[in-house]
């Protein structure tokens, strides 16, 4: 931004595929941005960009995928970094992002249903919301992510709430 409040184009890069979901990492206390973004395309590949302006959208790491992804998302729990890459096919990846190198390291799968997957992030609370067939919880408990299924069906909207009578609360949008 600009000090008068404008955004200005900094860089530009030649994506090698088209961009079919992008999201930036959470940015850590005490800094400006975010240090990674991440975007997924139709060649089925996930690709992690630096955001620092030392090297900004320099490619730190890939993961490829059977599919192409529908969605991406990262969630920070403790002091992991977690990427998540939700594919046309139903198939969830996680992985472990390294803060420091950005490399992606121990990917872990789970089919989730026959839909593609979108995430959906719950803040202020942290968590992330993965629809699919149905709509899955991904949260940290015990400094474990966690994943369970909701049971809801029809909900294509969530967002986190709190109030003195209802604290860490969360407010569904269904079709009926």
């Amino acid at each position: 931004l600009t000090s008068g409040g404008q955004m200005r184009q900094v860089t530009s890069v030649k994506f090698p595929a088209t961009a079919t979901c992008m999201a930036f990492a959470p940015i850590p206390a005490g800094r400006q941005r975010s240090r990674f973004l991440m975007i997924g395309g139709d060649d089925s590949i996930v690709r992690l960009l630096s955001c620092d302006p030392s090297d900004r959208m320099s490619q730190l790491a890939l993961q490829a995928a059977a599919k192409p992804p529908s969605s991406v998302s990262f969630t920070a729990i403790n002091d992991r970094l977690y990427a998540h890459i939700g594919l046309r096919n139903g198939v969830y990846v996680r992985l472990t992002v390294d803060k420091t190198s950005g490399g992606l390291n121990d990917p872990q799968s789970r089919y989730l249903g026959a839909s593609p997957i979108i995430f959906h992030d719950v803040q202020p609370s942290g968590h992330l919301i993965a629809f699919c067939t149905k709509p899955y919880l991904i949260f940290s408990e015990r400094s474990r992510l966690m994943m369970v299924p909701l049971a809801c069906d029809g909900y294509h909207g969530f967002a986190a709430f709190s109030t003195p009578a209802i604290p860490n609360s969360m407010l569904a949008i269904g079709q009926d």
